[in-house]
């Protein structure tokens, strides 16, 4: 049995209609335009940004929030933007004051003080062949990188590749694996090279990057098909 709200008016009668069929409309609809792609389009990689935000106090020296000796921070996760590699600007914002008579207004800087990035969410390779997993970052002059780790879950376990703690002697990789640590401490470039891909590789691949204050990580799919 059918229902309508009473706002409806009776229903008389069911019956099948001439009208035609929405796909065949927009055939001929002047107003529907089809407006297809042909040139590259540059994608977007998705990042994360740590802001260290304090504010400017009498003498036009920096102080932290509520006594603390440390900055308040903020952690943006998942930005779609067009990422270069490079840190952004110092922004200034300042707050409106009504009364110019009265006390000298606050200014608060925040500085981009950590960013990641990652150009893969999801990945597919054949079975034998070697594949790279991109992980990024870069650090403003006054933060250093502690670790690395990539991790690799699959079916409810885990279990850790490669990790690299800066200042000790050596680093723990598994076979098959490889992480450039010169370009890590250079450049920021923490991918991960896979070597001689199988189906036991597959899984979702974790880049954990670390600083004494922050981390952030990257989660990427990897699937491994027949040749």
């Amino acid at each position: 049995m059918w229902q309508f709200s009473s706002l409806f008016s009776r229903v008389d009668r069911w019956q099948l209609s001439d009208v035609v069929s929405m796909s065949e409309h927009l055939k001929e609809c002047p107003f529907y335009k089809v407006e297809r792609k042909t040139d590259p389009v540059l994608l977007t990689g998705m990042v994360d940004v740590v802001l260290g935000c304090s504010y400017v106090g009498e003498g036009g020296l920096p102080r932290a929030f509520g006594g603390s000796e440390h900055p308040a921070t903020l952690v943006l996760r998942g930005l779609s933007v067009t990422d270069d590699g490079t840190l952004g600007d110092v922004t200034d914002y300042e707050i409106p004051q009504e009364d110019q008579s009265s006390s000298p207004p606050i200014i608060f800087e925040a500085s981009v003080e950590f960013q990641s990035s990652s150009n893969n969410t999801s990945l597919r390779t054949r079975l034998g062949s070697s594949i790279t997993l991109d992980c990024r970052f870069a650090l403003a002059p006054s933060f250093l990188l502690s670790s690395l780790e990539w991790r690799r879950q699959h079916r409810g376990s885990g279990r850790s590749l490669f990790r690299y703690h800066v200042g000790n002697a050596g680093l723990t990789a598994q076979p098959k694996v490889h992480v450039d640590v010169e370009q890590l401490l250079e450049n920021g470039d923490a991918s991960l090279t896979l070597q001689e891909a199988t189906v036991n590789d597959e899984g979702t691949y974790i880049c954990l990057v670390s600083t004494a204050q922050h981390q952030v990580q990257h989660n990427i799919q990897l699937l491994v098909s027949g040749k």
